[in-house]
């Protein structure tokens, strides 16, 4: 398979979230791979976070990682300024985090397992997004 070559992204800096596992990490690898920099966002996987973050700089790749919980926002505030500082800058987000926290039947359902929901799949973009645009 060829590697399709986007030069647009080449010296860009980007956050990820979710970036340690899944589609996050490929993610990260395609765009290390295209030159950008990258924000490795991760919360709980950090060996994860660590190997993949191995990987892309034993390919001659820059990445950053950045351990915040996606779920609060003053930690996705963190997130995206400490991205913007070790590249000096930051030109992408990608919200990427996210998940079901635990399946549930709606009958199991709690308020607090409905906020736990909708703070790692909304609120996180909501707060990466709005960290993120006095960069962009």
């Amino acid at each position: 398979m060829t590697s399709l070559l986007v030069p647009d992204l080449a010296g860009k800096s980007v956050l990820i979230t979710g970036a340690s596992t899944g589609i996050g990490a490929a993610l990260a690898v395609a765009f290390a791979n295209q030159g950008a920099s990258v924000g490795l966002h991760y919360n709980s996987s950090a060996d994860a976070a660590r190997k993949l973050a191995s990987e892309i700089e034993g390919a001659g790749g820059k990445v950053a990682l950045i351990k915040a919980d996606a779920t609060r926002s003053e930690e996705m505030d963190r997130a995206v300024e400490e991205t913007a500082a070790a590249f000096g800058r930051l030109d992408g987000l990608v919200n990427n985090a996210g998940g079901m926290v635990a399946r549930l039947s709606y009958a199991a359902m709690t308020d607090e397992h409905y906020d736990a929901v909708m703070d790692l799949n909304a609120r996180s973009v909501l707060a990466a997004s709005r960290a993120a645009i006095p960069h962009l």
